[in-house]
């Protein structure tokens, strides 16, 4: 009876697997000696390799592991020779020296004048919140921005008031005239005051004509308070705290496609006695796709973003707070159609 020698551990199949283990390591900046390759070898296989059976064994007549083993080699020094700095590879001490005291020089101008930055913005902003004209400058300033893809509001479908003037708008250009007149701007100020009472909460997907109805139903009477333009969040709020403060109407131009991100703006505004009006942008997400790639620069957005937001979508509903709930609908020929939305979206 032949005697059946000892099953091969080594075979073919685990040097294939070995070398996949060692290709890999410069990547995860394991250093590539044997040592770590036979300790990792014995977590993948079980066994514990010695490092004549993996450097000697040949299969076809190819080393393969050794193989491998030089091409890893060979990739980690590439990889240490180009992360090191070209220039101080082979300095002197004296230069190194010096060139540390450069950057510490400059590193230490560099805090100055961001402590100096610092200073002038948190002078900036609490002249901001505690000077009581400064939101009526705001205003004259935006008023005066270019309006950026301006429709005709000729264009605009009046299906519905939602001020309580009787359709008559706050003119901002009637006590511009008269800006140096302190008295004529607190007494149209105070006459209009309902009008400077309303919470307006935008909602709905990227590119379903939000900006541009603020534009050209809200532009100036309302101070619009985006997130895309503040940057941070920190600044949103400061700015809406400041619209509560000083009682005037504001336009929420965000997303704001959940209940909880509406939320955040419609119980301040509702403990401050303010109106608060909910406009919803009805839109499908082909067109806004369509929209969006005509957009350049940083307002145009991934599609895929697009698609993603629509699936996150909350349709808003009076049981939130609002005192009135509006649908707007961008109509191919560049204008708008608003009315009353109605219980066929929940």
């Amino acid at each position: 009876m032949a005697k059946v020698g000892r099953k091969e551990i080594l075979t073919e199949l685990v040097a294939k697997q070995i070398c996949r283990l060692i290709v890999r390591m410069p990547d995860a900046q394991i250093p590539v000696t044997w040592e770590n390759v036979i300790v990792h070898a014995k977590k993948i296989v079980g066994h514990n390799f010695n490092r004549q059976m993996l450097s000697q064994k040949e299969w076809n007549g190819r080393k393969l592991i050794a193989e491998a083993f030089s091409e890893a080699k060979e990739v980690q020094k590439r990889m240490q020779r180009d992360s090191a700095p070209k220039y101080y590879k082979n300095a002197s001490r004296y230069v190194l020296q010096r060139r540390i005291a450069e950057l510490e020089a400059k590193y230490l101008a560099s805090q100055e004048e961001l402590e100096k930055v610092r200073a002038q913005q948190f002078d900036a902003l609490d002249t901001f919140l505690n000077t009581p004209r400064d939101l009526l400058v705001l205003l004259d300033s935006l008023s005066r921005q270019p309006r950026r893809d301006a429709v005709s509001d000729a264009q605009i479908k009046e299906e519905h008031v939602t001020e309580s003037t009787g359709g008559k708008l706050f003119d901002l250009n009637k006590y511009q005239s008269n800006k140096n007149d302190n008295r004529n701007i607190d007494a149209q100020v105070t006459n209009k005051k309902e009008n400077l009472m309303n919470a307006v909460i935008f909602c709905g997907i990227p590119a379903s004509g939000k900006s541009s109805f603020y534009e050209n139903r809200f532009l100036q009477t309302h101070i619009e308070i985006c997130l895309d333009k503040l940057l941070t969040r920190t600044r949103e709020e400061q700015l809406f705290r400041s619209c509560i403060d000083a009682k005037r109407s504001f336009v929420i131009d965000n997303l704001n496609i959940t209940a909880a991100d509406r939320m955040r703006y419609i119980r301040p505004a509702k403990a401050s006695g303010f109106k608060v009006i909910g406009y919803f942008f009805e839109s499908t997400v082909q067109d806004s796709l369509k929209r969006n790639r005509l957009r350049e620069g940083r307002k145009r957005i991934p599609d895929k973003a697009i698609h993603v937001i629509a699936r996150k979508l909350e349709f808003p509903s009076l049981v939130e707070g609002y005192d009135e709930l509006w649908f707007v609908k961008l109509n191919g020929r560049g204008s708008f159609t608003v009315g009353a939305l109605n219980e066929r979206y929940f």
